[in-house]
């Protein structure tokens, strides 16, 4: 069985020739494209003691205008197309770049099951609360920052993963139904909760210097 990083390696050396197994993006540069400013940073409370892949989803789809943030999201519709970057172990820091705008979810993964820098039965998850839906509708050249996230992880089966639950109007997505977790300190199993999350105007200067390496 490959490590998480050797097969994301192998997928950012070879997506020019567009391999599928590959659609959750080139590794720290995310899958949006150059017109997408999107940057999250983030840190993890403790320290990762082994890799850990991040993902986020654009669940756009998911949400409505009297929806406009999920608060307590469960896993996304469409689990195959995250952007992703690893903390490797003995790290605690992270950076995505290029994300698409819009409605966002932070999946956080121990991928234990193919290991393939995807969601399958048998990984560990923890899913990002977001309490005061910073990410329900993150607009372009904007910078999240998601700080001290503790994590609780919970393992997933092919219940969990199966795309039928989202075309079947089953809301039931999270990996708790405990009422009120969302608002819970610390996580719930599953789950994923940060000190802060905050979103701020991108850099005049970081753009310039994204568009001086295209």
């Amino acid at each position: 069985m490959k490590h998480p990083i050797a097969t994301l390696a192998t997928c950012l050396m070879l997506a020019v020739t567009a391999l599928p197994g590959c659609g959750w993006g080139i590794l720290g540069g995310g899958g949006g494209g150059n017109n997408n400013r999107v940057t999250i940073v983030g840190s993890l409370r403790d320290t990762s003691v082994s890799d850990i892949v991040v993902l986020v989803f654009n669940v756009d789809d998911e949400v409505d205008d009297e929806d406009a943030c999920r608060e307590c999201g469960g896993l996304p519709c469409d689990i195959d197309s995250g952007d992703a970057v690893v903390i490797e172990g003995g790290e605690d820091n992270f950076t995505l770049e290029r994300i698409e705008p819009g409605a966002l979810r932070i999946v956080f993964l121990i991928d234990s099951g193919e290991d393939n820098a995807q969601i399958d039965d048998g990984d560990q998850v923890a899913i990002l609360d977001d309490p005061d839906c910073q990410l329900g509708d993150v607009l372009n050249r904007r910078t999240v920052t998601i700080e001290d996230v503790e994590l609780d992880f919970e393992e997933v089966d092919e219940d969990d993963i199966d795309n039928d639950r989202c075309r079947n109007n089953d809301d039931d997505t999270t990996t708790t139904t405990d009422e009120g977790f969302c608002n819970d300190d610390p996580p719930a199993s599953g789950r994923a909760r940060a000190d802060e999350i905050r979103v701020s105007v991108t850099d005049d200067d970081d753009d310039d210097d994204d568009d001086d390496d295209n």
